[in-house]
């Protein structure tokens, strides 16, 4: 009875320890909010008591020992078969898990290549944490797990590696397949290896260390080794090369093609290395089996080392592409020397051209001879696109070439010109001028077309090659034509059309056309200018800077095609031309388009045509400078002052020399005036006087019939010998 009230008064006690446990709260300071009361909780016995026993305390309430460690590898065994690119890993391992629950187990590292991973058969979903593949694991015991995962292979030369990373364990072996014979492994860190050849391939055992460090395993031909480990006859590779080197000079830099004819004997080889100048720049490296290329500096010098995917024996080509820089292009300097490091033989051929007009010449050389650029070979002078101008051979290496560049200051030069100017001017009764201009122009640079139109012109149409084009008033008042670039770099012409119109000059009883062509900003080689004037105008006199008649050029063949020896040769230089024309010519140009002058923008200008009629005068001239403006003069005058001026002539001259036919010298004045005024007549034919002096003439030859007349009694008397006074 007293030991149940015993434990009755226990049980009593416990639940009064468990009220105050639930009903407890930490003291509040006076500055701080009291939290809301909680409340009370209830738990049963057993749960009370797993919730106050500490971790590792067994039931019956005695504390065990800890576990020294969650889990770990006790053994590790990994399979690598090397492949060109990759290498795959099956590895095998026993994992010890001590800890119970849920066990994180690092095992990767996440940047691998995971193929496959089972745990104790099953297969297994690794995840990434911390920049590492892990495991989880939830028993206790002993476990296998089974991981596949690829290495990339790293190539230097015919040298390849792979870096294998294990996790952690006790004792961990490997074997390395690799799928070829003659091959030398080494490890980093080294290890301890056994060999094994097995048909075409070579298997290496051997042990890695616990610790689940780095391991590089790197294996090389033995052909390849550069040591005396070569062939079947122990004998080191000869190297001889044949270099052809196509030097560029421009005013900044020195660009040199280098191509490398290799002769490699009695070994194979899968490394070459070229030394440089440290100045030169390597922009290209091009060969077969290429793995790669680096630079190692040295004090003045750098070596380039060019590695090879595979060893190679025989003819090997290696192309270089090399820039050395040029500070000043009016300098001396020393050309790049490229030497192939272990060569026996070496011989080589330079080639050195220029761009821009830069002059070479040698200021010195060392190892190496001059020679006709014709001597070169044809890998040198193939390559070249322009005119070489130094040439060198030398027969060993190394070698030195020093040059002196110079360049005089370029000239301007024509970049766009105008073949043939046309022109056509139509003056109609009320005086008004309208005008067309068509040049044929090459350009190969120019991007507008300067015009200036004589003063009142008011433009009406433009055309650039057959098609509508629309043009720009500059600042400086002149019209802006876009132009675009010739066929057959240059020597193609395209057409450019111009229409405009003037008003007349002021009424005069004689009056005067001045005709002004455009001024464009190109030279001209032939102009030509054919004028129409009505059929009433006198035209007295002509002037101006234009020469009467016409000129055709021949028209322009293309470098290598045949001439057509059908085709008419063109027309001679031609006279002053004046026809009267009866009906309307249509302006020859077939491309005439445009009213520039438009109602509303956007809008394509539309064909206009000049009537050609009336009476007509054509012009030339040979080359114009640029901004030359040739002018034609036209003095006129109507039919009646023209008659008026004839009867003047003809009156006068009866009125003075009446006298003369009744005196016996008459007839000898009157044919003195009559010879002077024939000679100067033929000057002045086109002058105001020309029509007068005419009509003086005839007048003189009627005094003359005259004189006959009156003196006819003193002619016969001195016919029959007789004499007297008339």
């Amino acid at each position: 009875m007293r030991s149940s009230s015993w434990h009755l008064s226990s049980l009593l006690a416990l639940a009064l320890a468990v009220l105050a446990l639930a009903t407890w709260s930490p003291p509040v300071l006076a500055d701080q909010p009291v939290p809301p009361a909680q409340g009370q909780v209830t738990l049963p016995l057993e749960s009370f008591l797993q919730m106050v026993r500490k971790p590792g305390t067994p039931a019956g309430g005695q504390a065990g020992p800890a576990v020294p460690v969650p889990f770990l590898f006790s053994r590790g065994q990994y399979r690598l078969e090397a492949r060109p690119d990759w290498v795959q890993v099956q590895g095998e391992l026993e994992l010890q898990v001590y800890q119970p629950g849920w066990v994180e187990v690092p095992l990767l590292p996440a940047d691998l290549v995971l193929e496959e991973a089972r745990l104790d058969g099953a297969p297994l979903a690794l995840y990434r944490k911390e920049g590492r593949f892990f495991l989880p694991v939830e028993r206790t015991g002993s476990h296998k797990l089974q991981v596949t995962w690829n290495l990339p292979v790293r190539l230097d030369g015919a040298t390849r590696s792979a870096d294998l990373q294990t996790p952690p364990s006790s004792v961990s072996g490997f074997v390395l397949v690799i799928p070829d014979r003659g091959l030398e492994l080494k490890t980093s860190p080294s290890l301890p290896l056994t060999r094994q050849d097995e048909g075409t391939r070579t298997l290496f055992r051997g042990t890695i260390p616990g610790g689940g460090d780095q391991v590089r395993f790197s294996w090389t031909p033995l052909r390849a080794d550069p040591a005396l480990r070569g062939k079947a006859d122990q004998q080191k590779a000869r190297l001889s090369a044949r270099i052809h080197d196509l030097v560029t000079v421009s005013e900044t830099e020195v660009r040199s093609q280098v191509r490398v004819d290799m002769t490699i004997l009695r070994n194979e080889v899968d490394r070459f290395t070229v030394r440089l100048p440290s100045g030169v720049e390597v922009e290209e490296v091009a060969c077969a089996n290429l793995a790669g290329w680096s630079e190692s500096p040295r004090a003045e010098r750098k070596d380039l080392l060019i590695r090879l995917s595979t060893p190679v024996s025989g003819s090997h080509t290696l192309n270089l592409g090399l820039t050395q820089p040029l500070k000043k292009v009016d300098s001396t300097w020393e050309l790049a020397a490229p030497e192939v490091i272990g060569a026996e033989r070496v011989k080589g051929s330079i080639g050195i051209g220029s761009l821009g007009g830069i002059e070479i010449q040698p200021a010195g050389s060392e190892g190496v001879r001059a020679i006709d650029v014709s001597e070169l070979p044809s890998e040198v002078r193939d390559q070249a696109s322009f005119a070489l101008l130094r040439a060198f051979e030398f027969h060993r290496q190394p070698w030195t070439i020093r040059l002196e560049t110079r360049k005089g200051q370029e000239l301007p030069v024509l970049t766009a010109t105008v073949d043939e100017a046309s022109g056509l001017t139509l003056v109609t009764r009320d005086g008004k001028l309208v005008t067309s201009w068509t040049w044929q122009i090459r350009n190969n640079l120019k991007q507008s077309l300067e015009i200036r139109l004589p003063e009142g012109a008011t433009l009406l149409t433009t055309t650039l090659d057959g098609q509508p084009a629309r043009p720009v008033q500059g600042a400086r008042g002149e019209i802006r034509l876009p132009l675009v670039a010739s066929s057959l770099e240059g020597r193609d012409a395209f057409p450019v059309e111009l229409t405009y119109v003037q008003e007349p000059p002021p009424p005069g009883l004689s009056g005067r056309h001045r005709l002004q062509a455009p001024r464009v900003d190109m030279p001209c080689s032939v102009m030509n200018w054919t004028v129409f004037l009505p059929l009433e105008e006198w035209i007295w006199h002509v002037g101006g800077t234009m020469q009467p008649g016409t000129i055709r050029s021949a028209p322009a063949r293309s470098p290598g095609l045949p001439r057509n020896e059908s085709a008419p040769e063109p027309a001679p230089e031609g006279r002053a031309l004046r026809r009267e024309v009866s009906k309307d010519e249509a302006l020859k140009s077939a491309q005439l388009s445009g009213m520039v002058q438009q109602a509303s923008r956007g809008t394509l200008p539309v064909k206009f045509n000049i009537p050609a009629r009336g009476q007509s005068f054509q012009f030339s001239r040979l080359v114009l400078n640029p901004d030359e403006s040739p002018e034609v003069l036209l003095y006129t005058g109507s039919q009646t002052l023209q008659a008026g001026l004839a009867l003047l002539a003809l009156g006068l001259t009866l009125a003075l020399g009446w006298r003369q036919t009744g005196r016996e010298r008459g007839i000898a004045i009157l044919f003195t005036v009559l010879a002077g005024l024939w000679v100067v007549r033929g000057w002045t034919s086109d002058t105001p006087l020309g029509p007068a002096l005419l009509w003086a003439t005839r007048g003189l030859v009627l005094l003359m019939a005259c004189w006959l007349y009156r003196n006819r009694a003193w002619i016969l008397a001195r016919l029959r010998g007789q004499g007297g006074e008339p």
